[in-house]
């Protein structure tokens, strides 16, 4: 192309080769009509998975006005995309800027994507807290907080009541403290666990 191009590509896996043909000629089709008709001098495409999904974006920065109605190449991309049931948009406002986006909705469908969970680390550790973190809370340090707050002759086997006056207190609270951390973050694993696989059965 004689304009400035540069490409982002962000997928898991390559397309079949007949959705990958379908992109080539996209691509090269809206880079063709930029360079024709656009009058700008720099295009982005961006190429990306959204789920099962493949979206083309191919933008430029000329004056505007692109209608697939009255030239032959968008009409095109269109046959070509419809075939995978792909679907054409273009946004290309007087003055520009142009912007084709393709979407192939069922590009990666019968893929699976290299990741579709956390790292054995993070499953790891949202265990270890799930499973520690009620010992600092319960009954280690709410019993002893309330034994501390009453008052109470009754030390049991609270070790925190049995250290000097001083470090009882300090001792109690961070141990709350470390107890809630744990579970929060244990939470905040689980999350990102279910948000990956949301993601994926896009």
């Amino acid at each position: 192309s004689p304009l400035k191009v540069s490409v982002n590509v962000d997928l898991p896996a390559r397309p079949e080769a007949p959705v990958e043909s379908a992109v080539y000629f996209v691509v090269s089709e809206l880079l063709t009509n930029a360079s024709r008709h656009g009058g700008g001098r720099h295009v982005a495409v961006d190429i990306s998975r959204r789920g099962p999904a493949l979206r083309i974006t191919v933008t430029d920065d000329g004056h505007g006005g692109a209608d697939p109605s009255r030239g032959s190449g968008l009409r095109g991309i269109e046959r070509r995309v419809a075939a995978f049931d792909g679907v054409l948009t273009i946004h290309s406002p007087e003055g520009g800027p142009t912007i084709a986006t393709v979407d192939i909705p069922h590009a990666f469908a019968g893929q699976v994507p290299r990741r579709t969970r956390l790292p054995a680390w993070k499953y790891a550790l949202m265990v270890l807290c799930w499973g520690m973190g009620w010992l600092p809370l319960f009954p280690q340090r709410l019993v002893a907080a309330a034994f501390k707050i009453y008052g109470a002759d009754e030390q049991s086997w609270f070790l925190a009541l049995y250290l000097p006056e001083a470090l009882q207190w300090p001792t109690i609270i961070s141990m709350l403290a470390l107890g809630m951390a744990m579970l929060i973050i244990a939470q905040g694993l689980a999350q990102q666990a279910e948000q990956l696989k949301s993601e994926v059965n896009v």
